[in-house]
């Protein structure tokens, strides 16, 4: 199945060297989870804050047993500061 990233902020450095800036495309085994995404691109647990799944925040409590369908856009967020 192939679904669309997209990597916010500071996370854009881990997506493939052929994606756009921000967003791209990754194939991923029937049955792959937001977890699995996080680990395939190498990106450290840590960094990521937020996980969206075609727009709807999902519980990190859920992130290693949502499966994901193709087409699905996951988003990524690290923890954002500023004022």
């Amino acid at each position: 199945m192939t679904i669309t990233l997209e990597l916010n902020s500071l996370l854009d450095d881990f997506l493939p060297d052929d994606a756009p800036l921000g967003r791209g495309r990754l194939d991923l085994a029937e049955g792959g989870t937001v977890q699995a995404v996080i680990d395939r691109l190498g990106i450290p647990p840590h960094r990521v804050h937020l996980a969206y799944v075609n727009g709807r925040l999902l519980d990190r409590s859920l992130w290693e047993d949502r499966a994901l369908c193709d087409g699905d856009v996951v988003a990524l967020w690290p923890l954002l500061a500023g004022g």
